[in-house]
């Protein structure tokens, strides 16, 4: 798809005018691991969706999924913001694909339970948490994938949201809680390692 060569070479070296080995399998890479992620993630969110209010943001949650996955995007935003305003396409792309790995493999599958929860507070923070990931990503990957970043705009946007994701502002974040992130990327190597 457009979107995945359009991530591929824009985090590729060839932005910075270096040589490139054009290779098919790295465009199938970026739309295995950035866009199909991504679509699991919004299609398991969907899945729930229906047993919330989608129309009325949801209030911050204290758990620690939902605040580790909200500073990793914060991170991110930060990381893609710095690499746009320095016109380093390529450093403002590649935190793209790392939030979205985390996003999926470690966020999704540590709340599966939260979503399918007879806990109606916890599901609705649990997809309150996620919805609101989803929207922001989207703003914030819209220069860089965006057909998907519309997409995805589209499904997870309020009613009070403007159009089109290209339409909206540039999120403007606080500095993300790097205790937070320190935290699960211990807690992450010590689950790994056993």
């Amino acid at each position: 798809g457009v979107d995945s060569l359009r991530y591929y070479l824009i985090s590729s070296p060839v932005v910075v005018a270096q040589d490139i080995l054009f290779s098919e399998k790295g465009v199938d890479d970026v739309s295995k691991k950035l866009l199909q992620r991504l679509d699991n993630v919004l299609a398991f969110y969907e899945l729930y969706a229906d047993t919330i209010d989608k129309n009325t943001p949801s209030t911050p949650s204290k758990d620690v999924l939902d605040t580790w996955i909200v500073a990793r995007l914060e991170e991110t935003c930060d990381e893609v913001t710095k690499g746009l305003e320095s016109y380093r396409l390529d450093s403002a792309a590649r935190p793209l694909m790392s939030f979205v790995d985390d996003l999926s493999t470690w966020y999704v599958r540590r709340s599966r339970d939260r979503f399918k929860s007879d806990d109606k507070a916890e599901r609705v923070k649990a997809l309150g948490t996620t919805r609101y990931v989803l929207r922001e990503f989207a703003k914030i990957s819209a220069p860089v994938i965006p057909f998907y970043a519309e997409y995805l705009f589209g499904r997870v946007k309020f009613a009070s949201d403007k159009e089109s994701v290209h339409l909206e502002q540039w999120p403007k974040y606080t500095a993300p809680s790097k205790k937070v992130i320190e935290d699960m990327k211990e807690t992450r190597r010590l689950v790994t390692t056993a």
